[in-house]
């Protein structure tokens, strides 16, 4: 068994480009995990080959202290104002109905997650839908979950798992 796991990440643009380089901790023994750290890449010349085209490598620059430029930028990018309401929801309903638990079993570090059908009660409390009748505005918070939910997945903010046959998430907090 494997006494850590990690992640390299990147938000990678079609034509190829990367943005919002990460490491994230997903299993360490003993310890927390669940969080990232930002890095950059520095693209050094070593020198030329025959044909006089630049010989290059990469230095990792790790931006530690959570105030780098891209590190603020992707933060504020992740959780838009539209998910405020899901994030307020999901801390709301970890703090009330969480439990603790190990999903990565002794090996992992312990997390606080929360039942998804007690996350989407919390949200449906403070999500003001519209529509003209109950039934449409139950439906169109309904709707607005799912993807709340799915786009924080996509963006690993937060992280799924079944504990005792139950669907469970939990929050990535991110640093800074």
């Amino acid at each position: 068994m494997a006494d850590e796991a990690l992640a390299v990440l990147a938000d990678r643009y079609k034509g190829g480009a990367i943005n919002n380089t990460r490491v994230a901790i997903r299993k360490v023994r003993g310890t927390r995990c669940g969080y990232e750290i930002f890095f950059d890449l520095e693209v050094i010349t070593l020198g030329e080959n025959y044909d006089r085209e630049p010989i290059t490598t990469c230095v990792v620059k790790w931006q530690t202290d959570g105030t780098s430029a891209v590190a603020v930028a992707a933060s504020k990018e992740r959780w838009a104002t539209s998910a405020e309401v899901f994030r307020q929801a999901l801390r709301t309903s970890v703090t009330d109905d969480g439990i603790r638990a190990s999903p990565f079993g002794n090996e992992g570090s312990e997390v606080r997650a929360v039942p998804l059908q007690a996350a989407r009660t919390a949200f449906f409390v403070i999500y003001l839908a519209e529509g003209d009748d109950e039934a449409k505005r139950t439906e169109a918070a309904i709707k607005v979950f799912k993807r709340a939910v799915e786009a924080r997945l996509g963006r690993s903010l937060i992280v799924p798992v079944a504990l005792n046959g139950v669907n469970h998430l939990w929050l990535i907090e991110l640093p800074g």
